[in-house]
């Protein structure tokens, strides 16, 4: 649907750049891999468009918990 991005990877996460999005529902997908047994939370992730603050969108948050 002619959406692109770029992905910035840091210390704690990711950020994602897009010159445009498209109206309607859009989806980025990554892998992650988990090393450790524990208690893990994603999200919720957070658009803002940089020439027009008050324009925003949220996702959904994922909880998962990795067992031995």
């Amino acid at each position: 649907n002619d959406f692109s991005y770029y992905k910035s990877v840091g210390d704690i996460g990711f950020q994602f750049f897009a010159e445009k999005m498209p109206s309607g529902v859009s989806e980025i997908s990554y892998e992650s891999v988990v090393t450790k047994t524990g208690s893990f939370a994603w999200g919720p992730a957070e658009l803002q468009c940089m020439y027009r603050p008050d324009i925003r969108a949220y996702s959904n948050s994922l909880a998962i918990e990795v067992k031995e």
